[in-house]
């Protein structure tokens, strides 16, 4: 599972945008904040996705 956050990128079209988004797992593992609420918020979301993971063998 990759996340990926973008930080006030250029837009939906702009090579960053496109990079950050390939790279996730799939779209709801991508976030685009366009301020630091925004960020803020993103990274609190995957913080507690990750807490309900478990390791097993």
């Amino acid at each position: 599972m990759v996340y990926s956050v973008g930080f006030e990128l250029s837009g939906e079209s702009s090579q960053s945008y496109q990079t950050l988004y390939q790279c996730a797992t799939d779209p709801t593992h991508f976030y685009n904040a366009e301020d630091g609420e925004q960020l803020k918020q993103a990274f609190r979301d995957i913080s507690l996705k990750l807490s309900s993971l478990y390791l097993s063998q």
